[in-house]
């Protein structure tokens, strides 16, 4: 049970029941996701919505998918194309683009011709679908790729890091490895190099080089 509710399932459907054993949510869906700010997605003939924890079908059954909300808006798919909706199921972003994530922080990544960018919750571009790909903002910074090359922006577009590295890292302890031609260093959040790239650099470095807990690994004459 999470928050007086369970997932039950019966006759190949599934929806939710009380501690008494009651329905909540009509046991009438072929999938249900969990709730999210008082609301899961639900499936049924191939077709999804959301319902409020009430079980009340707040989300008509109309879109082809609809993702998880963040402070009142998802990603919705219909006819082939993203945007995002409501939580009566309201078009808030016109569905206009291929791909697109949940917020977070206010802003979302998007795709549109194979290129990613983010808008704000009112739909406005804060960068330009102009990227290969655009991790997202779980914080103010987000590493992105572009011509095989990576580097960093800020939550409002600006280039922290210039995309010109062959491999940037996450940042853990506020330092976020950088390798170019097989040498590692590590920068800050401003994109300033903390350590200078003098450790030599491999596939385990790539995979363990990060700091946690304000260690990371580094390697020097092929030694860990």
């Amino acid at each position: 049970f999470i928050q007086g509710q369970a997932q039950v399932g019966m006759d190949d459907h599934i929806g939710t029941i009380n501690k008494l054993g009651k329905p909540v949510v009509p046991i009438v869906y072929d999938d249900m996701q969990d709730f999210k700010e008082g609301m899961a997605t639900v499936e049924k003939d191939k077709k999804q919505g959301a319902v409020d924890r009430n079980g009340k079908l707040v989300v008509p059954l109309e879109f082809d998918e609809v993702g998880e909300f963040d402070h009142g808006l998802a990603p919705a798919e219909k006819d082939g194309s993203f945007g995002y909706i409501d939580m009566t199921g309201t078009e808030v972003v016109p569905f206009i683009y291929g791909g697109a994530m949940r917020f977070h922080n206010g802003v979302a990544v998007v795709q549109k011709d194979d290129q990613s960018g983010v808008i704000d919750m009112k739909g406005n571009v804060v960068v330009p679908c102009q990227y290969d790909w655009i991790e997202g903002f779980t914080s103010n910074l987000s590493r992105v790729r572009k011509d095989g090359l990576m580097g960093i922006i800020s939550i409002f577009g600006d280039v922290v890091l210039p995309v010109e590295h062959d491999h940037v890292g996450t940042f853990n302890d506020s330092l976020a490895l950088v390798i170019d031609e097989a040498k590692g260093g590590y920068v800050d959040m401003t994109g300033q190099l903390a350590i200078p790239q003098r450790f030599s650099s491999n596939a385990l470095t790539v995979s363990n080089g990060d700091f946690h807990n304000g260690i990371a690994r580094a390697l020097t004459s092929g030694k860990l």
